[in-house]
């Protein structure tokens, strides 16, 4: 073997025990804990809308309101009026999402929030095949919160069902507003812009109910 050689490979081996002993670079640091301006509570989602809303949201007064879920960091409840002519179901749930090492970015409340957002409405684009779920027709909702869409889905299978669903997130809040009313078979015809219009005040007077609960650093 030449010197050369020997040099060569004498640089190999040199090169390769300095990239074994050199420390590899620290682990980006994942936030744990709520970040300024998060929450760590949402307000009883049975508790926000008024009884005058309701009854006009719902065409009619509701039965009592049933709460799904109730938690420091989950609320959902859900309204109904079950008529002759007249189905209509308003859902109600409000999430505050706390540190993840499974949401992407640096796992933040705020990122996983995001997320979970941004799945949601990737499902309702594009359901699952073989699913029951039609696609939504989506526009993005301005101005209110981080991030909002107003979507709906006409299910014309089964049974004739308009749904309007508005999703917000306020930080790490994502607040989910489902506004459901049968059509055909007897009930009486329904308007989509009617729906959309009152499944958005829904969610607006939600977004305030959010708003007013105690964040992080204030």
């Amino acid at each position: 073997m030449t010197w050369g050689s020997v040099a060569a490979v004498a640089a190999v081996i040199a090169i390769a025990i300095y990239y074994l002993l050199e420390p590899s670079a620290a682990p980006r640091p994942y936030v744990t804990s709520l970040l300024k301006g998060e929450f760590s509570s949402v307000p009883n989602a049975c508790r926000v809308i008024s009884a005058p809303a309701l009854k006009e949201y719902l065409t009619g007064s509701p039965s009592k309101a049933v709460q799904m879920f109730g938690a420091a960091t989950k609320s959902e409840c859900t309204f109904s009026v079950d008529g002759k002519q007249t189905f209509r179901e308003l859902d109600i749930t409000n999430q505050a999402y706390t540190p993840s090492l499974i949401a992407p970015g640096d796992g933040s409340a705020t990122s996983y929030a995001r997320y979970t957002f941004n799945q949601t409405e990737l499902v309702l684009a594009t359901p699952p095949k073989n699913s029951a779920q039609p696609r939504a027709t989506i526009v993005p909702l301005p101005g209110l919160g981080s991030q909002a869409l107003t979507a709906v889905q006409l299910y014309r299978q089964r049974s004739k069902t308009d749904l309007v669903i508005v999703l917000v997130r306020v930080h790490n809040v994502v607040i989910t507003v489902k506004l459901w009313a049968s059509v055909g078979h007897g009930f009486a015809p329904v308007s989509i812009p009617q729906l959309r219009f009152y499944a958005e005040a829904a969610a607006r007077t939600s977004v305030a109910a959010v708003s007013h609960e105690s964040s992080v650093g204030t």
